[in-house]
């Protein structure tokens, strides 16, 4: 899972939620995710497949923030 939390965003949103199943869940939806990825898109994306993270103005002096897990045995 990656979380990429950017809280100087021009939207209202603070970042987003991507694992291993975010393509399925574009397709079930009908969603091409290559084509959100071209366009830069990653806001309307992760709105449509409820992966989108809003904080609301939160106070702080974060930047960014950038968590990767990896599982090595899977």
């Amino acid at each position: 899972m990656t979380i990429s939390i950017l809280l100087h965003s021009p939207t209202d949103a603070a970042g987003g939620f991507a694992d291993g199943f975010l393509l399925e869940r574009c397709s079930n939806i009908g969603l091409d995710a290559r084509a959100f990825l071209e366009n830069n898109d990653s806001y309307n994306l992760l709105s449509a497949t409820k992966d989108i993270f809003k904080t609301g103005l939160t106070a702080t002096n974060v930047m960014d923030i950038q968590i990767v897990l990896i599982h090595p045995n899977r």
